[in-house]
Protein backbone atom coordinates (compact mmCIF):
# COMPACT_ATOMS: atom_id res chain seq x y z
CA UNK A 1 0.00 0.00 0.00
CA UNK A 2 1.23 3.28 -1.25
CA UNK A 3 2.01 6.50 1.69
CA UNK A 4 -0.69 8.41 0.11
CA UNK A 5 -3.04 5.69 0.71
CA UNK A 6 -2.20 4.98 3.80
CA UNK A 7 -2.62 8.52 4.98
CA UNK A 8 -6.36 7.99 2.68
CA UNK A 9 -7.30 5.75 5.40
CA UNK A 10 -6.24 6.84 8.26
CA UNK A 11 -7.85 10.23 7.87
CA UNK A 12 -10.96 8.14 6.85
CA UNK A 13 -10.65 6.29 9.86
CA UNK A 14 -10.26 9.49 12.24
CA UNK A 15 -13.27 10.83 10.11
CA UNK A 16 -15.88 8.15 10.81
CA UNK A 17 -14.20 8.32 14.52
CA UNK A 18 -15.22 11.89 14.80
CA UNK A 19 -18.75 11.01 12.90
CA UNK A 20 -19.14 8.18 15.29
CA UNK A 21 -18.21 10.08 18.65
CA UNK A 22 -20.52 12.97 17.93
CA UNK A 23 -23.22 10.73 17.32
CA UNK A 24 -23.10 8.91 20.96
CA UNK A 25 -23.56 12.62 22.66
CA UNK A 26 -20.01 14.13 22.79
CA UNK A 27 -19.18 17.68 23.27
CA UNK A 28 -19.07 18.94 19.26
CA UNK A 29 -17.00 21.85 19.97
CA UNK A 30 -14.63 19.44 21.73
CA UNK A 31 -14.37 17.31 18.87
CA UNK A 32 -14.03 19.50 16.66
CA UNK A 33 -10.80 21.05 18.17
CA UNK A 34 -10.01 17.04 18.16
CA UNK A 35 -10.37 16.43 14.85
CA UNK A 36 -9.16 19.44 13.24
CA UNK A 37 -6.17 18.41 11.48
CA UNK A 38 -8.20 16.24 9.60
CA UNK A 39 -11.43 18.27 9.04
CA UNK A 40 -9.07 20.49 7.42
CA UNK A 41 -7.50 18.23 5.64
CA UNK A 42 -10.38 15.91 3.96
CA UNK A 43 -11.59 15.74 0.16
CA UNK A 44 -14.93 15.32 -0.85
CA UNK A 45 -14.56 12.02 -1.90
CA UNK A 46 -13.48 10.62 1.71
CA UNK A 47 -16.89 11.51 2.31
CA UNK A 48 -18.01 9.14 -0.27
CA UNK A 49 -16.36 6.03 2.26
CA UNK A 50 -16.84 7.64 5.59
CA UNK A 51 -21.04 7.31 4.78
CA UNK A 52 -20.54 4.20 3.31
CA UNK A 53 -18.92 3.02 6.95
CA UNK A 54 -21.51 4.81 8.45
CA UNK A 55 -24.38 3.16 6.76
CA UNK A 56 -22.97 -0.06 8.18
CA UNK A 57 -22.68 1.06 11.72
CA UNK A 58 -26.10 0.55 13.55
CA UNK A 59 -27.28 3.62 13.57
CA UNK A 60 -31.27 4.47 13.01
CA UNK A 61 -31.80 5.88 9.41
CA UNK A 62 -33.21 9.58 10.77
CA UNK A 63 -30.80 9.60 13.57
CA UNK A 64 -27.60 9.23 10.79
CA UNK A 65 -29.49 11.64 8.94
CA UNK A 66 -29.25 14.16 11.68
CA UNK A 67 -25.73 12.71 11.93
CA UNK A 68 -25.22 14.10 8.25
CA UNK A 69 -26.35 17.20 8.68
CA UNK A 70 -24.41 18.12 11.28
CA UNK A 71 -20.81 17.05 10.31
CA UNK A 72 -21.36 18.33 6.56
CA UNK A 73 -22.29 21.46 8.66
CA UNK A 74 -18.80 21.33 9.92
CA UNK A 75 -17.14 19.98 7.06
CA UNK A 76 -18.70 22.87 4.96
CA UNK A 77 -15.40 24.81 4.15
CA UNK A 78 -13.36 22.25 3.43
CA UNK A 79 -15.82 20.78 1.27
CA UNK A 80 -16.81 24.09 -0.73
CA UNK A 81 -12.87 25.08 -0.88
CA UNK A 82 -12.05 21.79 -2.59
CA UNK A 83 -10.75 22.18 -6.78
CA UNK A 84 -13.13 19.88 -8.17
CA UNK A 85 -13.35 18.55 -12.44
CA UNK A 86 -15.26 20.40 -14.41
CA UNK A 87 -17.87 18.60 -16.48
CA UNK A 88 -18.53 18.47 -20.21
CA UNK A 89 -20.63 20.87 -21.84
CA UNK A 90 -24.46 18.99 -21.74
CA UNK A 91 -23.17 15.80 -20.04
CA UNK A 92 -24.52 13.99 -17.83
CA UNK A 93 -23.36 15.37 -15.28
CA UNK A 94 -23.38 18.95 -16.41
CA UNK A 95 -27.36 18.56 -16.66
CA UNK A 96 -27.77 17.63 -14.04
CA UNK A 97 -25.66 20.41 -12.20
CA UNK A 98 -28.18 23.04 -14.60
CA UNK A 99 -30.65 21.18 -13.52
CA UNK A 100 -29.48 22.16 -10.10
CA UNK A 101 -28.77 25.81 -10.64
CA UNK A 102 -32.43 26.66 -11.81
CA UNK A 103 -33.82 24.94 -8.70
CA UNK A 104 -31.41 27.11 -6.49
CA UNK A 105 -32.82 30.16 -8.74
CA UNK A 106 -36.49 29.20 -7.72
CA UNK A 107 -35.82 29.10 -4.13
CA UNK A 108 -34.51 32.17 -3.92
CA UNK A 109 -37.13 33.65 -5.76
CA UNK A 110 -39.34 32.45 -3.02
CA UNK A 111 -37.90 33.61 0.03
CA UNK A 112 -39.42 37.08 -0.46
CA UNK A 113 -42.77 35.59 -0.99
CA UNK A 114 -41.74 34.16 2.23
CA UNK A 115 -40.86 37.24 4.16
CA UNK A 116 -43.76 38.96 2.40
CA UNK A 117 -47.08 36.42 4.15
CA UNK A 118 -45.10 36.38 7.40
CA UNK A 119 -45.27 39.82 7.57
CA UNK A 120 -48.88 40.07 6.90
CA UNK A 121 -50.19 36.56 7.74
CA UNK A 122 -53.69 37.91 6.17
CA UNK A 123 -52.16 36.89 2.59
CA UNK A 124 -52.48 32.98 3.51
CA UNK A 125 -56.21 34.08 3.29
CA UNK A 126 -56.62 36.08 0.09
CA UNK A 127 -58.18 32.69 -2.40
CA UNK A 128 -55.60 34.60 -5.52
CA UNK A 129 -52.56 34.73 -3.16
CA UNK A 130 -53.21 31.63 -2.58
CA UNK A 131 -53.25 30.34 -5.77
CA UNK A 132 -50.31 32.22 -6.51
CA UNK A 133 -48.37 30.14 -4.31
CA UNK A 134 -49.63 27.01 -4.85
CA UNK A 135 -48.29 27.50 -8.80
CA UNK A 136 -44.62 28.32 -6.99
CA UNK A 137 -44.78 25.06 -5.07
CA UNK A 138 -46.26 23.25 -7.86
CA UNK A 139 -43.33 24.24 -9.93
CA UNK A 140 -40.93 23.31 -7.54
CA UNK A 141 -42.59 19.77 -7.16
CA UNK A 142 -41.12 19.72 -10.39
CA UNK A 143 -37.58 19.12 -9.39
CA UNK A 144 -38.62 15.43 -7.52
CA UNK A 145 -37.93 14.72 -11.72
CA UNK A 146 -34.57 15.26 -10.68
CA UNK A 147 -33.92 12.54 -8.11
CA UNK A 148 -35.59 10.16 -10.20
CA UNK A 149 -33.18 10.68 -12.69
CA UNK A 150 -30.47 10.38 -9.84
CA UNK A 151 -32.36 6.98 -8.57
CA UNK A 152 -32.82 5.34 -12.06
CA UNK A 153 -29.51 6.14 -13.66
CA UNK A 154 -26.86 7.67 -11.63
CA UNK A 155 -27.30 5.52 -8.34
CA UNK A 156 -27.02 2.08 -10.62
CA UNK A 157 -23.48 2.87 -11.83
CA UNK A 158 -22.52 4.04 -9.07
CA UNK A 159 -23.34 0.61 -7.06
CA UNK A 160 -21.65 -1.13 -9.94
CA UNK A 161 -18.43 0.88 -10.13
CA UNK A 162 -18.04 2.24 -6.17
CA UNK A 163 -16.88 -0.01 -3.68
CA UNK A 164 -18.16 2.11 -1.21
CA UNK A 165 -21.24 2.89 -2.85
CA UNK A 166 -24.01 3.17 0.17
CA UNK A 167 -23.56 7.00 0.66
CA UNK A 168 -26.51 6.95 -2.40
CA UNK A 169 -28.76 4.83 -0.52
CA UNK A 170 -28.37 7.73 2.40
CA UNK A 171 -29.47 10.30 -0.41
CA UNK A 172 -32.40 8.45 -1.87
CA UNK A 173 -33.48 8.71 1.77
CA UNK A 174 -33.46 12.40 1.67
CA UNK A 175 -35.01 12.61 -1.90
CA UNK A 176 -37.87 10.80 -0.26
CA UNK A 177 -38.05 13.51 2.31
CA UNK A 178 -38.13 16.55 -0.20
CA UNK A 179 -41.07 14.39 -2.11
CA UNK A 180 -43.07 14.31 1.43
CA UNK A 181 -42.26 17.79 2.32
CA UNK A 182 -43.38 18.84 -0.98
CA UNK A 183 -46.49 17.13 -0.90
CA UNK A 184 -47.34 18.15 2.59
CA UNK A 185 -46.66 21.77 1.29
CA UNK A 186 -48.84 21.84 -1.77
CA UNK A 187 -51.78 19.98 0.64
CA UNK A 188 -51.34 22.43 2.87
CA UNK A 189 -52.27 25.15 0.22
CA UNK A 190 -55.24 23.72 -1.30
CA UNK A 191 -57.27 22.52 1.69
CA UNK A 192 -56.60 26.54 2.50
CA UNK A 193 -56.10 26.41 6.24
CA UNK A 194 -52.69 26.87 7.33
CA UNK A 195 -50.97 27.46 10.81
CA UNK A 196 -48.64 29.57 10.11
CA UNK A 197 -45.92 27.93 12.90
CA UNK A 198 -46.08 24.78 11.23
CA UNK A 199 -46.39 26.01 7.93
CA UNK A 200 -42.77 28.37 8.43
CA UNK A 201 -41.42 24.57 9.87
CA UNK A 202 -42.67 22.33 6.88
CA UNK A 203 -41.15 25.20 4.57
CA UNK A 204 -38.02 25.50 6.56
CA UNK A 205 -37.48 21.50 6.38
CA UNK A 206 -37.98 21.89 2.65
CA UNK A 207 -35.80 24.33 1.78
CA UNK A 208 -32.34 22.95 3.95
CA UNK A 209 -33.09 20.03 2.78
CA UNK A 210 -32.94 20.57 -0.94
CA UNK A 211 -30.06 23.42 -0.61
CA UNK A 212 -28.04 20.70 1.53
CA UNK A 213 -28.40 17.96 -1.66
CA UNK A 214 -27.50 20.42 -4.23
CA UNK A 215 -24.59 20.77 -2.24
CA UNK A 216 -23.71 17.69 -1.46
CA UNK A 217 -24.28 17.10 -5.56
CA UNK A 218 -22.15 19.42 -6.91
CA UNK A 219 -19.21 19.16 -4.32
CA UNK A 220 -19.29 15.60 -3.14
CA UNK A 221 -21.48 13.33 -5.20
CA UNK A 222 -21.03 14.51 -8.98
CA UNK A 223 -16.99 15.65 -8.80
CA UNK A 224 -16.44 11.66 -7.66
CA UNK A 225 -18.31 10.57 -9.79
CA UNK A 226 -16.26 12.17 -12.94
CA UNK A 227 -12.59 11.28 -11.12
CA UNK A 228 -13.66 7.72 -10.58
CA UNK A 229 -16.43 6.48 -13.49
CA UNK A 230 -15.33 6.21 -17.04
CA UNK A 231 -16.46 9.22 -19.48
CA UNK A 232 -17.76 6.08 -21.56
CA UNK A 233 -20.03 4.69 -19.08
CA UNK A 234 -21.15 8.14 -18.25
CA UNK A 235 -22.03 8.76 -21.76
CA UNK A 236 -24.35 5.57 -22.29
CA UNK A 237 -26.25 6.52 -18.94
CA UNK A 238 -27.21 9.97 -20.78
CA UNK A 239 -29.43 8.04 -23.43
CA UNK A 240 -31.25 7.09 -19.81
CA UNK A 241 -31.67 10.58 -18.94
CA UNK A 242 -33.23 11.55 -22.47
CA UNK A 243 -35.97 9.03 -21.39
CA UNK A 244 -36.64 9.78 -17.81
CA UNK A 245 -35.80 13.73 -18.21
CA UNK A 246 -35.49 16.68 -15.51
CA UNK A 247 -37.23 18.86 -13.94
CA UNK A 248 -35.97 22.46 -15.93
CA UNK A 249 -33.52 21.18 -18.46
CA UNK A 250 -35.12 20.02 -21.65
CA UNK A 251 -33.22 16.58 -23.23
CA UNK A 252 -34.44 16.19 -26.48
CA UNK A 253 -31.39 17.58 -27.79
CA UNK A 254 -30.09 14.10 -26.74
CA UNK A 255 -29.14 11.55 -29.99
CA UNK A 256 -29.35 8.21 -30.17
CA UNK A 257 -30.86 5.29 -27.98
CA UNK A 258 -29.95 3.27 -24.77
CA UNK A 259 -28.03 0.07 -25.75
CA UNK A 260 -29.94 -3.01 -25.93
CA UNK A 261 -29.82 -6.04 -23.50
CA UNK A 262 -28.26 -8.49 -26.04
CA UNK A 263 -30.54 -11.94 -26.78
CA UNK A 264 -28.83 -15.07 -26.97
CA UNK A 265 -31.40 -16.72 -29.06
CA UNK A 266 -33.41 -15.83 -32.34
CA UNK A 267 -36.18 -17.00 -34.20
CA UNK A 268 -38.88 -18.05 -32.45
CA UNK A 269 -39.53 -19.08 -28.37
CA UNK A 270 -41.71 -21.83 -27.49
CA UNK A 271 -44.45 -20.31 -24.65
CA UNK A 272 -45.44 -23.70 -24.41
CA UNK A 273 -49.12 -22.33 -25.76
CA UNK A 274 -47.74 -20.89 -28.92
CA UNK A 275 -44.78 -19.76 -30.86
CA UNK A 276 -43.99 -16.18 -30.87
CA UNK A 277 -41.02 -13.66 -32.25
CA UNK A 278 -38.59 -11.80 -30.20
CA UNK A 279 -39.93 -9.10 -31.52
CA UNK A 280 -43.82 -10.15 -31.27
CA UNK A 281 -42.93 -11.47 -27.13
CA UNK A 282 -41.97 -7.63 -26.42
CA UNK A 283 -44.87 -6.16 -27.97
CA UNK A 284 -47.04 -8.46 -25.89
CA UNK A 285 -45.27 -7.32 -22.98
CA UNK A 286 -45.00 -3.79 -23.49
CA UNK A 287 -48.66 -3.31 -24.71
CA UNK A 288 -50.00 -4.69 -21.09
CA UNK A 289 -51.81 -2.55 -19.38
CA UNK A 290 -49.49 -2.42 -16.71
CA UNK A 291 -45.90 -2.28 -15.41
CA UNK A 292 -43.91 -5.53 -15.21
CA UNK A 293 -40.65 -6.01 -13.76
CA UNK A 294 -38.81 -9.21 -12.81
CA UNK A 295 -36.32 -10.11 -10.35
CA UNK A 296 -34.71 -13.64 -10.34
CA UNK A 297 -33.98 -15.73 -7.65
CA UNK A 298 -31.01 -14.25 -7.27
CA UNK A 299 -32.14 -10.85 -6.17
CA UNK A 300 -31.26 -9.49 -9.51
CA UNK A 301 -33.17 -7.21 -11.35
CA UNK A 302 -33.32 -8.91 -15.10
CA UNK A 303 -36.40 -7.77 -16.43
CA UNK A 304 -38.71 -4.93 -16.97
CA UNK A 305 -41.62 -4.00 -19.92
CA UNK A 306 -41.78 -0.36 -21.48
CA UNK A 307 -45.50 -0.01 -21.83
CA UNK A 308 -46.67 3.81 -23.33
CA UNK A 309 -47.06 5.18 -20.17
CA UNK A 310 -44.87 3.77 -17.05
CA UNK A 311 -46.17 4.45 -13.39
CA UNK A 312 -43.03 4.00 -11.90
CA UNK A 313 -39.51 4.54 -14.29
CA UNK A 314 -37.02 2.53 -15.14
CA UNK A 315 -34.17 2.28 -17.51
CA UNK A 316 -31.43 0.09 -18.60
CA UNK A 317 -29.00 0.48 -16.05
CA UNK A 318 -31.10 -1.17 -13.59
CA UNK A 319 -30.41 -4.36 -14.65
CA UNK A 320 -28.42 -6.88 -12.74
CA UNK A 321 -28.87 -4.46 -9.65
CA UNK A 322 -30.16 -5.90 -6.44
CA UNK A 323 -33.53 -5.72 -5.69
CA UNK A 324 -32.50 -4.39 -2.10
CA UNK A 325 -30.82 -1.16 -3.87
CA UNK A 326 -33.71 0.01 -5.76
CA UNK A 327 -35.56 0.95 -2.59
CA UNK A 328 -34.80 3.99 0.02
CA UNK A 329 -33.71 2.66 3.25
CA UNK A 330 -36.88 3.39 4.81
CA UNK A 331 -38.54 0.58 3.34
CA UNK A 332 -35.81 -2.06 2.06
CA UNK A 333 -36.84 -3.94 4.46
CA UNK A 334 -40.38 -4.68 3.36
CA UNK A 335 -38.83 -5.45 0.21
CA UNK A 336 -36.27 -8.24 2.11
CA UNK A 337 -40.01 -9.28 3.95
CA UNK A 338 -41.76 -10.18 0.62
CA UNK A 339 -38.88 -11.63 -0.56
CA UNK A 340 -37.50 -14.04 2.25
CA UNK A 341 -42.03 -15.02 2.42
CA UNK A 342 -41.42 -15.94 -0.97
CA UNK A 343 -38.60 -17.91 -0.74
CA UNK A 344 -39.44 -19.94 2.08
CA UNK A 345 -42.88 -20.35 0.56
CA UNK A 346 -44.93 -18.80 3.32
CA UNK A 347 -46.82 -16.66 1.07
CA UNK A 348 -47.21 -16.12 -2.93
CA UNK A 349 -48.46 -12.91 -3.40
CA UNK A 350 -48.54 -9.25 -1.50
CA UNK A 351 -50.38 -6.65 -2.91
CA UNK A 352 -50.41 -2.55 -1.82
CA UNK A 353 -52.53 -0.14 -2.86
CA UNK A 354 -51.73 3.98 -3.49
CA UNK A 355 -52.67 7.50 -4.21
CA UNK A 356 -50.63 9.09 -6.35
CA UNK A 357 -52.18 12.49 -7.15
CA UNK A 358 -55.38 11.42 -9.26
CA UNK A 359 -53.76 7.70 -10.01
CA UNK A 360 -54.91 5.32 -7.66
CA UNK A 361 -51.95 2.42 -8.40
CA UNK A 362 -52.28 -1.17 -7.37
CA UNK A 363 -48.71 -2.86 -6.97
CA UNK A 364 -49.01 -6.26 -6.81
CA UNK A 365 -45.64 -9.01 -5.75
CA UNK A 366 -45.85 -12.82 -6.86
CA UNK A 367 -43.70 -15.27 -6.42
CA UNK A 368 -42.19 -17.40 -9.20
CA UNK A 369 -41.90 -20.92 -9.09
CA UNK A 370 -41.13 -23.36 -12.01
CA UNK A 371 -43.54 -26.61 -12.47
CA UNK A 372 -41.34 -28.37 -9.65
CA UNK A 373 -42.26 -25.08 -6.73
CA UNK A 374 -38.74 -24.01 -7.03
CA UNK A 375 -38.55 -20.47 -6.39
CA UNK A 376 -37.46 -17.95 -9.26
CA UNK A 377 -38.05 -14.38 -8.56
CA UNK A 378 -40.51 -11.92 -7.93
CA UNK A 379 -42.80 -10.23 -10.70
CA UNK A 380 -43.96 -7.17 -9.15
CA UNK A 381 -47.02 -5.87 -11.53
CA UNK A 382 -48.39 -2.40 -11.27
CA UNK A 383 -51.45 -0.67 -12.77
CA UNK A 384 -53.36 2.25 -12.45
CA UNK A 385 -56.90 1.59 -11.16
CA UNK A 386 -59.08 4.36 -10.80
CA UNK A 387 -61.17 3.67 -13.91
CA UNK A 388 -61.37 0.17 -12.92
CA UNK A 389 -62.57 1.03 -9.40
CA UNK A 390 -65.13 3.31 -10.47
CA UNK A 391 -66.97 0.78 -12.89
CA UNK A 392 -70.69 -0.19 -11.97
CA UNK A 393 -73.05 -2.61 -13.72
CA UNK A 394 -72.47 -4.42 -16.64
CA UNK A 395 -71.18 -3.22 -20.53
CA UNK A 396 -71.71 -6.63 -22.81
CA UNK A 397 -71.98 -4.49 -25.71
CA UNK A 398 -69.50 -2.35 -27.84
CA UNK A 399 -69.83 1.36 -27.54
CA UNK A 400 -68.20 2.65 -30.25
Amino acid sequence: MSEFTKNTEKRIEQLVRYALELNSGKNGLELIKKYQMVIDQLMPSDLVVVFDRLMKEDIVISDLKSLANKILNVFYKSVNEYPTITAKKDSLIDLLIQDNAILSTKLSALKPEIKQFNKNPQLLKDKDYLQTLLKQFTDLQQFTAHYTAKENILFPIVEQKWEHYRCVQLMWSYHDDIRKYLKQIVDTIQNKDIELKTFNRLIGDLFFTMYAIVFREDKILFPTILETIPEATLQDALMGLKDIGLAYIKTDFIIGKNKSIETTAEGTVDLGTGLVSIEQLKLIFNHLPVDITYVDENDEVRYFSTPKHRIFPRTIAVIGRKVHHCHPPESVHIVEKIVESFKNKTKDVASFWIKMGPHFVLIKYFAVRNENGNYKGVLEVSQEISEIKALEGERRLLDW
